[in-house]
């Protein structure tokens, strides 16, 4: 076909061809993905690595082929889910290094735009790739430090050692160690402790140091703390109630029952809080003292303060809950002073907790000056305590002291003189555990069967109320029976906890 100028339909076939063009002409222009044949002069654009569908992590290459070859390329710039990944790379082969650390686990598309010598771009077809990064690798040890024996303490009988461990995962384990060498069994669940009986070393000078690992590997090992051993037993204990605490906010505390929190709380009744900076304050004079809690699976951090000193952070957590509350934390070997104890919730918690909880239940003070607002409380390693028979003694961070003793030899007796006007015996229940006799003053009070379907530590056993004022005697005998429930004859003591008039 001739090609004319002038006035017919070929000026029109012309000034059309010339619009066209002439769009192209004005600026960048981006084709579209390439789904119809490419005209000739068109740059064809394919993303070659990684393929559609695959899963990705880490650093990967993300490369490109353009065609026709000997069609002058401008450059390449991949995009990522539509923004770009880097710069444009102007140099074939085409490609760049993605890291994929940068964005979320799952599906994201990839292409790649091609640019002509004329600035027009032309977009390769989508490729769609699934990133799939682990977490990055815990490298942070677990913090540690030793909450109680103090430093300088003087230790005598079985003694309690407990240490504050936290990690930014979570801890694993908590072992404890005397001079070096291990005490007892690595403790995997807070709080972390250890009962340590001082009478299998040396009176003087002893390192206890504690070592708290988490599931990655990760390890520290605490400051030394240095103790006296010295023979004696240690002093009486003390038991005030949670309602000797001074709770402030008071409206970000609130009450439960054993019934309520499912574990046996001292006195019925404890009070807890999830409420970052809710503080329990107690004032006391004695030369130790200790936070009675409850650690559970909805159960956070909670700062320690002795007289003004941040002196540990206790995660309360434990993925079963116990009981009966226990000591959570424990600080000795103070001045025969007045003494103020706080425990603040942080409202925060570890990545295995389903909450902030903070449960305040009791306090116990050793050496105490004042009279408590409960019942003092005698271990049952306390030298007042005698036994006949054949009494053996197991640990456990439940238990009130973290140990008892107990006994199946029919006749075997633990007995108690003491001053006051009641006397409550403090034991365990369960499926295993037998009959026993109290006596008062040498008379038989009461046939007690320690029987239960379930386990109960620290369990109140038997409690005489009303007695007069002076010197009483409570004997506990071993009967060496047990009911048809029951399979065998064992009977526990924990503690006896002592009413003053």
């Amino acid at each position: 076909m001739k090609m004319r100028t002038g006035r017919g339909e070929p000026f029109f076939f012309s000034t059309a061809l010339m619009a066209i063009l002439g769009s192209f002409w004005i600026g960048p222009h981006r084709a579209e993905a390439q789904i119809l044949p490419p005209l000739p002069g068109d740059l064809v654009v394919t993303i070659t690595s990684p393929e559609q569908g695959a899963t990705v992590a880490g650093t990967v290459t993300v490369s490109a082929s353009v065609s026709p070859l000997g069609v002058l390329v401008g450059g390449v710039q991949f995009e990522v889910d539509g923004a770009n990944l880097g710069a444009e790379d102007t140099t074939a082969p085409y490609s760049i290094p993605w890291n994929t650390t940068g964005k979320s686990n799952g599906s994201h598309t990839l292409t790649a735009v091609a640019r002509d010598a004329l600035g027009l771009q032309f977009q390769s077809q989508p490729v769609t790739v699934t990133v799939s990064n682990a977490p990055p690798p815990d490298t942070t040890p677990p913090s540690v430090s030793i909450t109680s024996p103090a430093s300088g303490a003087t230790v005598s009988g079985t003694t309690a050692v407990t240490a504050s461990a936290s990690d930014n995962v979570g801890v694993a384990g908590v072992q404890f160690f005397v001079d070096g060498s291990a005490l007892g069994s690595e403790d995997t669940a807070a709080p972390y402790s250890a009962s340590w009986d001082t009478t299998t070393v040396a009176n003087g000078s002893h390192s206890l140091t504690a070592t708290a690992r988490d599931a990655a590997g990760n390890s520290r090992t605490s400051t030394a703390v240095t103790v006296t051993v010295t023979r004696g037993g240690p002093p009486s204990t003390t038991r005030f109630e949670e309602s000797a605490a001074i709770l402030t906010p008071g409206d970000a505390w609130s009450a439960t029952s054993s019934a309520g929190s499912g574990a046996t709380l001292s006195g019925d009744r404890g009070v807890f809080s999830a409420t970052s900076g809710a503080r329990a304050s107690f004032t006391f004079s004695g030369t130790g003292v200790s936070w009675i809690g409850l650690p559970c699976e909805i159960c956070g951090f909670s700062n320690i303060f002795l007289d003004g000193a941040l002196v540990g952070t206790v995660d309360t957590f434990a993925a079963t809950r116990p009981a009966a509350s226990r000591a959570l934390f424990t600080a000795g070997g103070l001045t025969a002073t007045s003494h103020t104890l706080v425990i603040e919730v942080t409202g925060t918690q570890n990545a295995s907790s389903g909450g902030a909880n903070v449960v305040v239940d009791a306090f116990d003070v050793e050496g105490a000056t004042g009279g408590g607002t409960g019942p003092t409380r005698v271990e049952e390693t306390d030298p007042s305590v005698t036994y006949a028979g054949t009494w053996i003694t197991q640990f456990r961070p439940d238990l009130s002291g973290g140990s008892v003793v107990e006994s199946a030899e029919p006749d075997g007796t633990a007995s108690l003189t003491f001053d006051g006007t009641g006397v409550g015996w403090i034991g365990v229940k369960g499926p295993w555990a037998g009959i026993a006799e109290v006596y008062i003053d040498g008379t038989l009070a009461a046939t007690v069967d320690t029987y239960a379907p379930t386990e109960q530590a620290q369990a109140v056993m038997y409690t005489a109320v009303g007695l007069p004022p002076g010197t009483h005697t409570v004997r506990i005998r071993v009967t060496g029976t047990w009911s048809s429930s029951s399979s065998s004859a064992w009977v526990v003591v924990d503690a006896f906890d002592v009413e003053s008039p």
